[in-house]
């Protein structure tokens, strides 16, 4: 389909939103690569392969694709010399030899829940945080997780006191994808998908 010039202005303009045609009938396997590279550039190389070979078809019409990515940088560092290869046990039992183990001590918000314990770690300026859970068994993750609600994290939050705390946690890197295609149906815009 045509993109007219008005509206990719504006796309650009107000948005800062680049379109695109790409040819999904004849080659989606060369547009999946030129949405993957866009999305690469975007994130500085953190976000890579964000469209699986094999999920764009010719029968695909339209891909919106947007990519974000936060590198915190922690209000106390840990230091690169507290950090010493350890054995690590896994929720299944597994465990995992040589891993890199993150240490610290220091005051921090914590909660010494009756199973669990959960930690709150700050990023630089103290605009973000990062809060931790811990079940206090190798095998309560799950029953953790299930039991977590929006009451019951924001309760959590709330008993958490400023205390001197020793902090090991394993050297880390998360990444998550999103669909959103039914939040934006929920939205009221189901005729988008």
């Amino acid at each position: 389909f045509p993109i007219t010039p008005d509206f990719q202005s504006i796309a650009q303009r107000r948005y800062g939103a680049g379109l695109e045609a790409l040819d999904f009938r004849r080659a989606p396997e060369k547009a999946r690569v030129t949405i993957n590279t866009w999305v690469e550039q975007q994130t500085d190389d953190r976000i890579k392969e964000l469209l699986p070979e094999g999920v764009l078809t010719p029968s695909t019409g339209l891909v919106l694709t947007n990519a974000i990515y936060f590198k915190g940088v922690w209000k106390h560092a840990f230091l690169e010399s507290a950090t010493r290869k350890e054995k690590f046990i896994l929720s299944t039992g597994q465990e995992i030899s040589d891993v890199p183990l993150m240490n610290q001590s220091r005051s921090l918000r914590y909660l010494d829940g009756d199973s669990f314990q959960a930690l709150e770690l700050p990023y630089a300026a103290d605009e973000l945080s990062m809060v931790v859970f811990l079940p206090r068994t190798v095998d309560g993750l799950a029953k953790l997780e299930s039991s977590l609600t929006a009451a019951r994290l924001a309760d959590g939050l709330a008993r958490m006191t400023t205390q001197e705390v020793d902090v090991t946690l394993p050297r880390f890197k998360v990444t998550a994808e999103f669909r959103l295609d039914q939040a934006l149906a929920d939205l009221g815009m189901p005729l988008a998908f």
